[in-house]
């Protein structure tokens, strides 16, 4: 139970006590009020419950009358009256004449508990010290009900999202070491005795396991994953060497189709530029590849030329 009230050092005002508001038009409208009003005397320690208030917990007049602080505080959660506790110093030392108390649990006369969220005035005597604090109350249950059910789904899905990148870090190993291989017997077949046209062939395959395991490597790395970010390299290649390695990979598909290829590169694109290789080549494979798909007959043309600088996206 929370001694509160001894935190509070007042002297009596003097004058009749006012339990609370006895005005017809007053009480009308209080019955009226969707916030419940309460209004706690320190004089005299008696705590004025409205109407409304009063329906919300469940206790009658008669069960209310007469309690103060302590019968109040004793049906707080006992997990949140640290916190109230903690408020109620913070006021008696701030000389504020507001409070306001985050969302506790009240135990109702029905043995359930709802949220209950207060703002209040604070009134002090001539020497500062508070002599009696009112406000309402309003029932945030229906909130608190949505966050719970929000966090709840939230939790859920990171727990899924957990699992799926613990997968993907397991499939890692699985994934990397049979691409790391096709690379490792290709640089080996390339150097035994190959025609012009093998050769070709051989470094195609290369350049497509390698384009590949830098794909693997960017989905199946977690902090990348988690983040949602890519690093873009910053290379030095040769742009007109990117453009024939991508053509190269759909180039069967091409003769296959009967179509014709032609690149033409601007006599004004530098031999060699800095940036990322094997992006690029990704995002020519992905244009090619659907140039030729959708294709059926004439020729497919690439254009690489320079364009001014302040024509770039920001």
């Amino acid at each position: 139970m929370l001694g509160i009230p001894s935190l509070f050092k007042f002297k009596n005002p003097g004058g009749p006590h006012q339990e609370g508001p006895d005005d017809a038009w007053h009480q009308a409208a209080l019955k009226d009020c969707v916030d419940g009003f309460w209004d706690w005397n320190l004089t005299n320690e008696q705590i004025y419950f409205s109407p409304t208030l009063r329906d919300l917990v469940g206790y009658t007049d008669e069960e209310t009358r007469g309690h103060g602080w302590t019968w109040w505080a004793g049906q707080i959660h006992p997990e949140d009256r640290a916190e109230i506790h903690k408020k109620i110093e913070e006021i008696n030392h701030s000389k504020n004449e507001f409070m306001y108390f985050e969302a506790v649990r009240f135990l109702c006369k029905n043995g359930e508990y709802v949220w209950l969220e207060s703002h209040a005035k604070v009134l002090r005597n001539p020497n500062g010290e508070i002599i009696r604090v009112a406000g309402v109350t309003t029932n945030s249950t229906p909130q608190k009900f949505i966050h719970n059910q929000l966090r709840a789904i939230i939790n859920k899905q990171e727990k899924e999202a957990e699992g799926k990148i613990k997968f993907l870090s397991n499939l890692n190993h699985e994934f990397r070491s049979p691409l790391s291989g096709i690379i490792g017997m290709t640089a080996l077949l390339k150097e035994t005795n190959l025609s012009t046209e093998q050769l070709r062939y051989a470094d195609n395959i290369t350049n497509s396991a390698e384009m590949l395991l830098t794909l693997a490597n960017d989905i199946l790395d977690v902090s990348k994953f988690n983040s949602g970010k890519f690093e873009f390299e910053k290379l030095r290649f040769s742009p007109a060497q990117v453009l024939k390695s991508a053509s190269d990979l759909i180039r069967h598909s091409l003769i296959k189709k009967n179509l014709a290829f032609n690149i033409y590169i601007h006599e004004r694109i530098p031999e060699f530029l800095i940036g990322d290789p094997t992006r690029l080549q990704q995002i020519l494979v992905n244009l090619l590849s659907n140039a030729s798909k959708f294709t059926s007959q004439g020729s497919i043309t690439v254009r690489v030329h320079e364009k001014p600088s302040n024509d770039l996206p920001v």
